[in-house]
């Protein structure tokens, strides 16, 4: 499926976050060991850590006490308790575990690799794990130095490795100080696309509290449940101008002008109201592109609202159109009443 993908940029000299590099590299350790990638991972590092309620299988993971997961509906979490979600990512995220569990995870990369009397990785391999290659930019914004799976960067002048995951109800964040040897570990049963962020600074704002530091929270932590809701406002709106053509049309439709002015009433009878409709239609192009099942699955409310409302604007548009130029031929023409003209 890769063999025809081109890199961006020669290695080592920029990164793009991508899981099908992890799902790839799974795909590697799966070769390499003869072994499948879940039995890997658990022989060489969750039997050896003790983590005995981590679980590849949420089929496992369930009987043993899973959590509920839950997706945000307009900022509402909503319980979803049986989500398609694909075994084969499973080397790009996906293992279920406790924070118990992932504080022994934690543990061995502050003790170079070790746990207890047991060495999972040597002091220079957890070296290179954190060590960051190359500078990562989100959206314009710097987030630190790209190591292996750990992006390096600081708080408060303190080193800190971290990383986060999200998956479409549950979420995380992990966060070590090496040279003080602390760590966190922070586990959401609810998440969503657009929440990304805010789990991000839950967790940058708890690293940054561990290491003594004032942490204020962003606007967008106010800003985001407002803006989800407000997506409601388009079918409200949809509705509104349906309202509006139709108590036009009832007095008539407008009337056709020979005017200037008549034309302009017209247009902005006719015309203005096609172009909030076809925005709202141009919603159905990320529903059916490439990122239809990905959006349906991290972002559901936006999936059905652009599936219902942008096809109700595609219709609504032409039909609408149909419906006022019918009526506007219906009605005859005034007379401009100009000087030396006749009414008969």
């Amino acid at each position: 499926s890769l063999a025809s993908v081109k890199l961006s940029h020669p290695a080592g000299t920029a990164c793009e976050y991508c899981n099908a590099n992890y799902d790839l590299l799974g795909l590697v350790i799966e070769a390499a060991s003869g072994q499948p990638y879940a039995d890997y991972v658990q022989d060489h590092i969750l039997t050896p850590l003790e983590m005995g309620h981590t679980y590849a299988s949420r089929d496992i993971a369930r009987k043993n006490g899973l959590a509920m997961g839950h997706r945000y509906w307009f900022a509402r979490p909503i319980a979803a308790p049986d989500l398609p979600i694909v075994q084969r990512s499973l080397p790009s995220g996906q293992l279920i575990s406790t924070t118990e569990d992932m504080a022994r995870y934690l543990s061995a990369h502050l003790n170079e690799g070790r746990y207890g009397d047991t060495q999972v990785l040597s002091g220079s391999g957890i070296e290179a794990l954190h060590r960051g290659a190359v500078e990562y930019r989100k959206m314009g914004v710097s987030a630190g130095r790209y190591a292996m799976g750990w992006f390096d960067g600081e708080i408060g002048g303190r080193r800190v490795v971290w990383h986060s995951g999200a998956m479409p109800d549950f979420g995380a964040f992990m966060a070590l100080f090496p040279e003080q040897r602390m760590g966190l570990v922070l586990l959401f049963n609810a998440c969503q696309w657009w929440y990304n962020p805010v789990l991000l600074e839950a967790g940058m704002g708890a690293a940054a509290v561990l290491a003594g530091e004032q942490y204020a929270p962003t606007p967008y932590f106010a800003a985001l449940p407002l803006m989800l809701r407000g997506q409601l406002l388009i079918p409200m709106l949809q509705m509104a101008e349906v309202a509006a053509t139709l108590g036009l049309l009832r007095r008539g439709g407008p009337a056709p002008g020979r005017s200037a002015g008549g034309d302009l009433k017209v247009g902005r009878h006719l015309l203005l109201p096609l172009i909030p409709n076809l925005v709202a239609a141009l919603m159905l192009r990320s529903v059916l592109g490439k990122r239809g099942r990905y959006l349906k699955l991290y972002m559901p409310d936006y999936w059905w609202l652009a599936t219902i409302s942008g096809s109700f604007a595609l219709v609504w548009s032409f039909l609408r159109t149909g419906l006022v130029v019918g009526a506007r031929k219906k009605v005859p023409a005034k007379s401009t009443g100009r000087p030396g003209s006749r009414q008969e």
